[in-house]
């Protein structure tokens, strides 16, 4: 099967059972591969958007009801992979797709931390963004200021990076 295709169906809603049942498996095959393929990235996407809905020229992530079975080999590769590709397409599909942030708090406060095999800042950008998504519906004073602080501090003086930051803290719902 084509993965391109099958990532189309996806996020458009309309990923069958068979077709999510042969992505889980190569997934589960890859997840146990010394090397994996360059199928992987592709793969954790089909699965973090295969129970997508789309209606009316929208798409909506929703529960991941299908695919919730996979998370416990997406949370491997946040664990396991030094891979910022791989651990960001795993992350946004545990807490973008799936909106489910609040069991990841401690990898993204890692990840905003900096983890020295993020070479290009990736998965920096994308553990900010996501921190900012989760700060405009959930208060968390630790993350807060793990944004600001990462913000005072930020030594290479990034433009992207900054921007992100401070996107991420004005999205917070911060009393001040």
């Amino acid at each position: 099967m084509d993965l391109r295709y099958l990532l189309e169906k996806a996020k458009s809603g309309l990923l069958e059972d068979s077709e999510l049942a042969f992505v889980g498996k190569k997934l589960q095959q890859e997840s146990k591969k010394e090397v994996p393929s360059d199928d992987l990235y592709t793969l954790i996407h089909i699965i973090g958007k295969a129970d997508f809905q789309f209606e009316d020229g929208v798409t909506y992530c929703c529960e991941p009801k299908r695919a919730g079975q996979y998370r416990p080999i997406l949370e491997k590769f946040l664990r396991d992979s030094k891979d910022p590709d791989i651990v960001s397409i795993a992350l946004q599909s545990l807490c973008i797709y799936w909106d489910k942030s609040k069991h990841y708090l401690k990898e993204i406060k890692s990840f905003i931390e900096g983890v020295d095999w993020d070479e290009d800042q990736d998965l920096l950008m994308i553990a900010i963004n996501i921190a900012g998504n989760y700060l405009n519906k959930t208060p968390n004073e630790e993350l807060y200021q793990l944004l600001v602080k990462t913000l005072e501090n930020d030594k290479k003086k990034d433009h992207y990076i900054t921007e992100c930051l401070v996107k991420a803290i004005a999205k917070s719902k911060k009393s001040v």
